[in-house]
């Protein structure tokens, strides 16, 4: 059982079944990206499936280079009623998922957060950072979005694109890869 606040200071990986109902706490991560690479908070490999319901899940915020779930070759993800913010993904993809051959399903809640009280609760960088996708990058990979599902303050820092890649980057969702899927319904951008 959670307290109000809990912290999570280093990698969880997830190759069975997870489930944390965060029953409306909050879950703090501070996790150092600090090598060459991004760091994860969840690390879903194989036959894992990780589900958050009913909470917060906050990164340390700009200054870091990690990102909340990184899913890889056949895992899951189920977010419900879950809140993910403040992750900044400097090296990589996907600030809040980044999945790679795997499967997301988002139900309500939000990537990122843009209410007028965001900046003053959450601090000016309250949403999600990533080079591509800020919120969610996708590759070879199945995305469902849908009940209420809000996506604010999320940035990429490439969105220049070019006549091969129209629409490179993605501050929300970017999704590539010709086994990829999406389905988005009732999403706030």
């Amino acid at each position: 059982v959670l307290r109000d606040h809990a912290l999570l200071d280093g990698a969880v990986p997830v190759e069975k079944r997870l489930v944390l109902d965060l029953n409306k706490k909050m879950l703090e991560v501070s996790i150092d990206g600090a090598a060459a690479t991004t760091s994860s908070a969840f690390e879903v490999r194989g036959n894992g499936v990780l589900e958050i319901k009913d909470g917060f899940i906050f990164g340390p915020g700009k200054g870091k280079d990690n990102r909340a779930i990184n899913v890889e070759k056949g895992g899951e993800v189920k977010l419900t009623d879950a809140w993910i913010g403040r992750f900044h993904a400097k090296t990589g993809n996907g600030g809040a998922v980044c999945l790679n051959s795997g499967k997301l399903e988002v139900s309500g809640g939000g990537l990122g957060f843009w209410d007028e009280a965001s900046p003053r609760q959450y601090g000016a960088d309250a949403g999600n950072f990533a080079l591509n996708g800020g919120a969610v990058w996708a590759s070879d990979s199945n995305v469902s979005i849908s009940n209420d599902t809000e996506f604010g303050c999320n940035e990429s820092a490439d969105t220049t694109g070019n006549a091969r890649e129209p629409w490179h980057g993605g501050g929300a969702v970017y999704v590539q890869g010709m086994k990829s899927g999406v389905s988005l319904r009732g999403a706030w951008f």
